[in-house]
């Protein structure tokens, strides 16, 4: 397999990689990535905090009305509020 070259991941042995959050991945699991320029990752960090935002600030009718949106799993809105502001911090230390 070629070499692989990913921001935010740096390599670790032969065929393994680290993410910034401390995940190690194989070639395998690159295989499937697609590059994002760092603008773009800049643009998705913001994007996910403004979400995570407006969420945490919004009415119990938007909240609400949210919570009847089928996903995977039973999450609550906090729960979601969670995960795009973590989601947010990865992306944000992958741009550095």
């Amino acid at each position: 397999m070629t070499s692989v070259h990913v921001i935010g991941v740096h390599q670790i042995g032969a065929g393994r990689y680290q993410r910034a959050d401390g995940a190690i991945l194989s070639d395998a699991d690159l295989a499937e990535c697609r590059p994002l320029h760092r603008d773009e990752l800049r643009d998705l960090a913001w994007l996910l905090g403004l979400l995570e935002d407006w969420l945490l600030h919004t009415g119990d009718d938007v909240r609400s009305d949210l919570a009847t949106f089928p996903g995977p799993g039973r999450h609550t809105i906090d729960d979601l509020i969670d995960h795009l502001g973590t989601q947010a911090v990865k992306l944000n230390r992958l741009t550095r």
